[in-house]
């Protein structure tokens, strides 16, 4: 993984925490800068504690929040335990009660806090050890799982100091910001941008930063900024990702070559990877049998129904040489993981009522299925052109 991609994979890069990979990036920075700055329009922060890309979307997307959180209390655990860093001097010690105390205080949600209850507890070492794993504590003394199993347990923990820079710095003001959606307007009416400059980094920031840009229409001036610019993004993601760009009718990506190994990609080894390429085979079959009919923009609308049985109808045929937990799990959680995990990687969207689904393009251009004689691997097949 070169420099750029280390920068683009992770929230920033602590010396404290590796510091190898700290002088690496750091010692590349001039090959990378302008690229950063003037493409994707983004801060580079470097001090002799981290280096931080700060990485802004081109627009919102379902998969854009913390993964390891399903909870909106988590969230907000989360938030305070910010504002509780705020106050501690790096290396500054404090224990688990001490915290308990604060976010009980602080927390204004519609559920009472209570640390006899298991879920309060479990959601709060959750968002704890997320802290750690983003290097903004670290645990001094102690076992978190004595919290989960009773309120009693006791940890003892150091901040590194660093949560001060965890939240992105914002241009204008976001004091009276209620949702994503103002994040978003408050960066189209950004007057001190160019317009042009302003396009440029949000496309840019898209087709990094997304699965596939789709195109919405011919008023979409970001896929004809694409169309016009292919080659220039080409070579740039060619020279700073070694991979791909495909562009199609309706749809924009980048494919990444084999020997790339990222955190969350699609295809990967993951058995409900696998099983989405079946599925995406499926459908691509079901199109050449006239079953399913793409209209002018190559999405494809079903009833839920529809698209839940195509599900059972691919397991029914490959789930022999799927791994064992998704063999003996339940239909009914096969569809609910399989529904999300394409709906988080663009290849479907769920209408708002959820009685109907729209299959993406991307969805039958990346397929897979077993070979003849099958070895339990799966072949996969990506189609390069509209035809």
């Amino acid at each position: 993984m070169n420099e750029m991609e280390i920068l683009l994979e992770n929230r920033w890069v602590v010396r404290a925490k590796d510091t190898d990979l700290y002088y690496k990036v750091k010692n590349k920075v001039d090959d990378y800068k302008d690229f950063i700055k003037e493409k994707l329009g983004y801060s580079l922060i470097i001090n002799p504690r981290f280096i931080k890309l700060e990485k802004k979307p081109g627009a919102a997307e379902c998969f854009m929040g913390i993964g390891d959180f399903d909870s909106i209390m988590e969230y907000v655990f989360f938030t305070i335990m910010i504002m509780f860093l705020e106050d501690k001097g790096a290396e500054e010690q404090f224990i688990l009660s001490q915290l308990t105390d604060y976010v009980q205080s602080k927390y204004e949600g519609s559920e009472k806090i209570d640390w006899t209850i298991y879920t309060h507890r479990r959601r709060l070492i959750k968002t704890l050890r997320y802290c750690s794993e983003q290097y903004l504590i670290r645990v001094t003394d102690g076992d978190d799982t004595e919290f989960i199993n009773s309120d009693a347990g006791e940890v003892l923990y150091e901040n590194t100091g660093l949560s001060k820079y965890f939240v992105n710095r914002f241009s204008e003001n976001i004091l009276g910001y209620n949702s994503w959606e103002d994040f978003e307007k408050g960066s189209h009416e950004d007057m001190n941008i160019d317009k042009g400059i302003f396009l440029r980094n949000r496309v840019y920031r898209k087709v990094f930063m997304s699965p596939v840009v789709y195109n919405k229409g011919t008023d979409d001036i970001d896929y004809l900024y694409i169309k016009q610019h292919k080659s220039v993004l080409e070579n740039d993601i060619q020279k700073f990702l070694d991979s791909d760009f495909h562009v199609h009718k309706n749809g924009a990506m980048i494919l990444l070559n084999e020997n790339k190994r990222y955190k969350e990609v699609f295809s990967s080894e993951k058995n409900i990877s696998d099983i989405v390429l079946q599925i995406n085979y499926e459908i691509r079959e079901r199109i050449k049998n006239k079953q399913f009919t793409p209209k002018e923009n190559d999405v494809i609308t079903v009833s839920t129904l529809q698209f839940e049985t195509l599900i059972e109808d691919v397991r029914n045929k490959n789930n022999t040489g799927w791994g064992k937990s998704y063999r003996e799990m339940r239909i009914g959680q096969i569809i609910d993981e399989v529904k999300v995990y394409m709906y988080y990687f663009s290849f479907i969207n769920i209408k708002e009522d959820e009685k109907e689904i729209e299959i993406l393009p991307l969805s039958y251009k990346i397929v897979g299925r077993y070979s003849e004689g099958f070895d339990g691997k799966i072949n996969e097949e990506v189609r390069k052109n509209d035809g």
